[in-house]
């Protein structure tokens, strides 16, 4: 068996743990954002520079473990594709993982998370095409239903902010102000006035 058959086998099958990384992928991408992930540290005066709202330390972790254990994989598998394609990135330039341990809003920590799922969640999709390719198979290119540009490597670079920014650009949210998302004035990880 090829070494891109071992790496496919064990992100199906669990082992040791209750649940296989490709199961806990999907696990973690169709539960709904909920207030129980999210910790409120409050406005604190004597530390500015902290922000507000972040993942709980328990789903923090989980998100982290999941993004490096399957970054690893695709980097492992891309090896085996003798480098051919550039691998794909689920937090290229560690933009995405730092707005979810600290946000000036519950907003932009919910839009940092349903990026970093989405991530995840095309990651997972390129494990199969992956895969697919170190069997010789063309892996079927699925419907482009996102603007051409939103899951590049180039647009995820810069600060987080500037990233959450770009995302938000193209995001359907309550919380968009055209003007200002356009002209940079969207105050993102600033700390809320009073």
């Amino acid at each position: 068996m090829s070494r891109s058959a071992d790496l496919y086998r064990e992100y199906l099958a669990p082992s040791g743990k209750e649940l296989s990384l490709n199961q806990e992928i999907q696990l973690v991408y169709v539960e709904n954002f909920d207030k129980t992930f999210v910790q409120d540290r409050g406005i604190n005066d004597s530390q500015p520079q902290r922000l507000r709202f972040t993942l709980t330390i328990e789903r923090l972790t989980l998100i982290v473990r999941l993004v490096h254990e399957l970054q690893d994989l695709l980097r492992a598998l891309n090896e085996e594709l003798d480098k051919r394609h550039e691998c794909y990135e689920i937090d290229p330039g560690n933009c995405l993982l730092p707005i979810l341990t600290g946000a000036s809003s519950l907003e932009h920590l919910y839009i940092g998370y349903c990026i970093t799922m989405e991530r995840l969640s095309t990651g997972a999709k390129f494990v199969e095409k992956y895969y697919e390719a170190s069997k010789g198979n063309q892996y079927p290119d699925t419907p482009q239903s996102t603007e051409s540009g939103f899951y590049d490597s180039d647009y995820m670079t810069g600060s987080p902010e500037t990233t959450l920014r770009k995302q938000l650009l193209h995001a359907r949210s309550p919380f968009r102000n055209e003007a200002a998302l356009k002209n940079g004035t969207y105050p993102l990880n600033k700390k809320p006035s009073n």
